[in-house]
């Protein structure tokens, strides 16, 4: 899909998405959180932000490949926060 939308295209719809996704959760957890402890999955948007900064730098494609691994990372890394601080909502 991205092939086809161009590079430009393409870094706007991972913006898109990320941008998204990160005010999905600061909403969830505006609403739901308790205690401070719960917003510790924001602790995973600070490598997630330093990604952003360097996808926006990129101008050759074949760069990106290191920059999803270590997005994928991120990710685990926000799925597992969001998850202990989700049993803390029970």
């Amino acid at each position: 899909m991205i092939v086809k939308m161009g590079l430009i295209r393409g870094k706007i719809y991972h913006y898109v998405l990320l941008c998204v996704s990160f005010m999905c959760i600061i909403g969830f957890l505006i609403f739901y959180a308790a205690h401070t402890v719960q917003f510790a999955p924001l602790l995973a948007f600070i490598p997630i932000a330093v990604h952003l900064r360097k996808v926006y730098t990129i101008k050759d494609p074949k760069s990106f490949d290191p920059e999803l691994k270590k997005l994928a990372l991120s990710t685990f890394l926000l799925s597992v926060l969001l998850y202990i601080s989700c049993n803390n909502f029970l």
